[in-house]
């Protein structure tokens, strides 16, 4: 399988947050397999809501953090080179535990953060810079269709100088659980992932891995190397 762009994120593996986010969304990254959403449109009091509609959005990069935003490899950049640079990296950040929480961004569902973590700040920092030489510069095509978001002065800056509007100080982890979800039916969205996830978030997830995925012909992401952070920061 060839792949177009790659990707650096948080991908929990073998645990029941990665068994979780797999089945919600219909995609499993780790296997590269669909999982069958059977109950669809799904009723909770009293309000229907489409369950495959509302993750189609977020279905084709798996269940994720996005710790360094899908880039083309540049002339001269192979896999190889890929891997040797995030190993790199993951040899100076060491294992930490985060607390998530369910919120809303904006019209989405995602886990986030429950308090700041200057470990997790540190560690998408040191990807996105270290591994900035290996990236295709964006063309005027992607530059004008990431400035239809409307960026901020600060933002635009990033996106020219890191090929992404949304790192180093503008970075914010989260796990994307749906696309926009409409106004009537985000109570029985919030209370059936509430229901699905306090027991998964009652404890930190350790973030010990880092994983390159790529991305396929079919757009869909697929984990392709899993690797431990090693080091003695964070």
């Amino acid at each position: 399988m060839t792949y177009t762009r790659y990707a650096i994120y948080f991908v929990p593996h073998r645990t029941d947050l990665a068994r979780f986010g797999a089945g919600w969304l219909g995609w499993d990254i780790n296997t590269g397999l669909r999982i069958p959403l059977e109950h669809h449109p799904v009723t909770v009091g009293g309000c229907d809501f489409d369950h495959a509609a509302l993750t189609e959005r977020p279905r084709k990069y798996g269940f994720h953090a996005t710790l360094r935003a899908p880039f083309a490899l540049g002339e001269g950049c192979d896999y190889e080179h890929l891997v040797h640079s995030v190993t790199e990296v993951a040899k100076r950040h060491k294992p930490f535990d985060l607390a998530l929480k369910l919120s809303m961004l904006g019209r989405f569902f995602a886990l986030v953060p429950d308090a700041p973590s200057a470990a997790l700040q540190g560690l998408a920092a040191d990807l996105v810079t270290d591994l900035d030489a290996l990236r295709q510069p964006l063309g005027d095509q992607e530059l004008a269709r990431r400035r239809r978001s409307r960026l901020t002065p600060a933002q635009d800056a990033l996106l020219i100088r890191w090929g992404y509007p949304y790192v180093l100080d503008e970075f914010r982890f989260h796990m994307t659980l749906t696309g926009p979800v409409p106004k009537p039916v985000q109570p029985a969205v919030a209370q059936t992932l509430g229901d699905a996830v306090a027991p998964i978030l009652a404890k930190p997830q350790r973030i010990s891995h880092l994983c390159i995925a790529g991305e396929a012909d079919d757009g869909y992401f697929h984990s392709l190397q899993q690797i431990a952070l090693t080091g003695e920061m964070g």
